[in-house]
């Protein structure tokens, strides 16, 4: 019984750091690619403005996959950052 409940525990634990390397954060694998926005809706939604190769997109995060939802014009993304920033 001892045994089996270690062995367990240590697939768990295995489970959870191989989990964790593929969600955490990526060096060098995000090049021309950022997040430049995050808004929690609620626990488990969000809305996220990515930039990829020039193009703002606007991506819908839940339970499910990413829904790409529109893609929103840089310019104008640029002019309402400019805006905070200036408020």
């Amino acid at each position: 019984m001892l045994l089996s409940t270690t062995v367990a525990l240590a697939f768990v634990c295995a489970l959870a750091v191989g989990a964790l390397r593929l969600l955490g954060p990526r060096r060098g694998s995000g090049r021309g690619m950022r997040v430049v926005s995050r808004l929690a809706l609620d626990a488990r939604r969000s809305l996220y403005v990515v930039e990829v190769g020039g193009r703002c997109l606007l991506l819908g995060a839940g339970d499910g996959p990413l829904t790409l939802l529109t893609e929103l014009d840089p310019a104008k993304l640029e002019e309402v950052e400019l805006e905070k920033v200036t408020a």
